[in-house]
């Protein structure tokens, strides 16, 4: 069975989750297999999709990828609602930019 996109039955759908060949999985599946993991690690299983999603987005703002990336990943209509949802991720920003602007003009001699 292929489990990576050098295998030629690698079907590429830009997709997080797939199967090991790269196909979608089905969403009846997905809940199932979800639900016996959230029980194992006993987590609530309510909210566990949301939380997946929630965490993807974070996970990516902190690592400095583009806010618009992330939104266009998540599918959010507006860069703008997105990060007024996330902006609490980004602790730091400021400080980030302030650091960079006085970098820059220390190179400015």
């Amino acid at each position: 069975m292929c489990r990576n996109k050098y295998c030629r039955r690698w079907h590429e759908t830009g997709l997080v989750f797939t199967l090991p060949n790269g196909k979608p999985i089905h969403k009846r599946n997905m809940h199932h297999d979800l639900k016996e993991l959230c029980q194992k690690l006993g987590l609530p299983w309510r909210r566990a999709f949301h939380g997946w999603r929630h965490g993807h987005h974070s996970h990516l703002l902190e690592r400095g990828v583009n806010p618009k990336v992330v939104q266009a990943r998540g599918g959010w209509a507006s860069t703008a609602f997105f990060l007024s949802v996330y902006a609490h991720v980004m602790p730091g920003a400021q400080e980030q930019a302030a650091q960079a602007v006085s970098d820059m003009l220390k190179g400015l001699k």
